[in-house]
């Protein structure tokens, strides 16, 4: 399977809570499930399969910076992320440039 990439933007107007919601993700993720493939000619094959996500973050203030700005340092966290073994989570600091 290939990666997909998502991006969400909104305000966090709690970092405990937001962290929550990012590790509830990334928890729910890693649980294995079922996949059946069915053709016409035989009975389905049932697969078992398993997900990890590499999630990048960047907080921003209002105005801070552009939209493509802001989603290019949030890519930087999430490949920090790949680069760190995958399942990970890693935080754009704002001194970061990519």
């Amino acid at each position: 399977m290939g990666d997909d990439q998502r991006a969400r933007c909104g305000q966090d107007r709690d970092h405990g809570e937001s962290r929550h919601h990012r590790e509830k993700i990334r928890l729910a993720l890693l649980e294995e499930y079922r996949l059946t493939l069915k053709s016409d000619a035989k009975a389905g094959t049932t697969l078992t399969h398993q997900s990890s996500a590499s999630i990048g973050r960047r907080s921003v203030h209002r105005y801070e910076a552009s939209r493509d700005e802001i989603l290019q340092w949030a890519d930087c966290a999430m490949y920090e992320a790949k680069q760190a073994g995958r399942n990970f989570i890693r935080f754009h600091d704002g001194g970061q440039r990519g």
